[in-house]
Parts: C-alpha cells; sequence; structure tokens
C-alpha cells in the first residue's frame, strides 16, 4: 500500500464519523489457535501478518459474566436458573477481566483503533443457561429470568466503565439478536426486554464518550432504529446470507450507522474462487465507502 497518510485509529475513528478516510479500516479477528498457527508457520509471526495486511482494528475481548465458564464459546453451560446467585457472577473489577484490554491497549493502542468487547444481556445469559435454555426461558419470561437479565445489565455496564477508563477506542457490545433468516426474538420482545437493558451498557460508554458498536449475528434489520435511538453508531457484521442487504443499510441507515463488516462468510470465504472474492470485496466497498 506503500506510505500511508492516516494511523489506524485515525481512519477507524473518522469512519465512524462518517467521514472519509485515506482508505477503508481493516479488521481481522482471529481467535482459533490452529488458525493462528497456520499464519504464524507462513508469516512468522501474528504482527508480521498483521503489517503486511495493513490491520487497522484489534478487539479485546472481556470474559464472560459467568465465573465457572469461562469457556462457554466452547462447551455450553446449562445451571438451573433458580441456582444463579450473585456469587456466579466473576467480580467486575477483578484485574482478570481486563487482562486482554489492557494487553492490546499497550501493544497497539497508541496508533492502532482498539475495541473492548462487552457482552450484552442475552449473550450474557448464554454463558449460565446456553443457548437454548436461554431462549426458553426469554419466551416463558418470569420473573427470576427478569432479574438475572438485570444482573447481567448491571454487570456489563460495570465492565463497560471500566474499560472505558483504559484508553479503548471503541465500546463493542455483543448481542446476537438475529438468526439465518429471522430474528431470535421477536422485534417487540426484544424492544421491551433487552433494549433498555443492553442501552445502560451502552449509555455507560456514551456518557463518558465513547463510540458504541453493536455485534449481531444473523438477520436484525427491523431493529436499526431502535439501536440508534439506543446510541449505537456502529454495527457489525451484517450477515448478507441472513438477508442484512449491505445497500439497503448503507442507503436507509448509512448516514447514522457505519458498517464493520459486510463479508459474507458462509459462502464467499470458504467457497468462493479468488477473483469471485476479489469482486465482493470490491463490491462491499464501493456500497459502503461514500460518506464513511
Amino acid at each position: 500500500m506503500g506510505q500511508e497518510r492516516m494511523s489506524g485509529k485515525e481512519r477507524t475513528l473518522m469512519s465512524i464519523r462518517h467521514e472519509e478516510p485515506d482508505r477503508v479500516p481493516l479488521n481481522i479477528w482471529m481467535f482459533r489457535e490452529d488458525v493462528q498457527s497456520r499464519v504464524i508457520e507462513q508469516y512468522g509471526s501474528l504482527d508480521r501478518f498483521y503489517e503486511e495486511l495493513h490491520i487497522d482494528v484489534f478487539m479485546a475481548i472481556t470474559p464472560p459474566p459467568n465465573r465457572q465458564n469461562q469457556e462457554f464459546l466452547e462447551e455450553q453451560m446449562t445451571m438451573q436458573l433458580e441456582e444463579i446467585t450473585g456469587s456466579d457472577f466473576m467480580d467486575p473489577d477483578d484485574p482478570v477481566v481486563y487482562q486482554d484490554v489492557k494487553e492490546l491497549v499497550a501493544k497497539y493502542g497508541a496508533d492502532k483503533c482498539v475495541l473492548a468487547h462487552v457482552w450484552g444481556v442475552l449473550e450474557g445469559a448464554y454463558s449460565f443457561l446456553g443457548v437454548q435454555e436461554t431462549l426458553t426461558q426469554f419466551a416463558l419470561w418470569e420473573p427470576p429470568m427478569g432479574a438475572l437479565f438485570q444482573k447481567l445489565c448491571d454487570w456489563s455496564a460495570h465492565v463497560a466503565r471500566n474499560v472505558v477508563e483504559l484508553g479503548i477506542d471503541v465500546l463493542h457490545i455483543s448481542g446476537d439478536a438475529g438468526s439465518n433468516n429471522a430474528m431470535l426474538v421477536s422485534p417487540k420482545a426484544w424492544r421491551e426486554r433487552i433494549a433498555p437493558l443492553d442501552g445502560s451498557i451502552v449509555s455507560a460508554g456514551r456518557e463518558r464518550g465513547m463510540p458504541c458498536s453493536l455485534h449481531s449475528c444473523g438477520y436484525f434489520r427491523p431493529i436499526l432504529d431502535d439501536l440508534i435511538e439506543m446510541g449505537i453508531q456502529m454495527v457489525h457484521p451484517l450477515q448478507q446470507s441472513a438477508g442484512m442487504d449491505l445497500a439497503d443499510v448503507k442507503k436507509n441507515w448509512g448516514d447514522r450507522l457505519t458498517i464493520h463488516g459486510g463479508l459474507e462468510l458462509r459462502h464467499y470465504l470458504p467457497h468462493a474462487s479468488e477473483e469471485e472474492l476479489v469482486a465482493h470485496v470490491r463490491e462491499n466497498v464501493l456500497t459502503c465507502k461514500p460518506g464513511g
């Protein structure tokens, strides 16, 4: 790419402000150790890989709230809802919660954009109940589930306030709301039971001047206006295979929401030829770049 005029931090924050930087900011989140090993084998180190690809954005992950289940992405936890108490939550002031954030800010924070991932209430509940039981209890919506969601909100808002003080650039709330063809819960239920709580987590960042982003896989078009009202400024990743059309989102919300992602992971990355992938990336850039 030659000599660049802006730092990764500058071009990313410009994009969030809906200004056009010198080029589109780049991000890759590589959490699987087997993939990291293959990259290191080819490039010599992860940092060399990031330099070669001109990566601008790094994502720091905070642990899930359940102190007994820190590997829940690999093996779902199934506690009984009635058994969950405050003592089952990690201490939100435990330094372990902020280890990844501190490391990435120290290593890249001078000139790269560091996002800090914080758990929304629905995904936070997965660490206690697993996905199926969380969605079952959400549908029933009895007082114990409402109480758990409030505890999750308070915990994540506390974590959000803490990470903002560590020098991050963007608060990134993980709030999966969609499946491959519809929302996981109805828009009405999301607005009534999730939005006020995730909104409190967002407010913990926005009140301190922090840009806020939302991660949601799947289809969540019906709540884009609600996310803007909540204070979300950027959405990730926009899963096109689930009906999240980039051109549609850019046309109708692009002046208020920055699009982070958009590459089609279910078809293009695993199955497309190099020529098809290049064309896909070019189309996405041409669609999303104007106006930041």
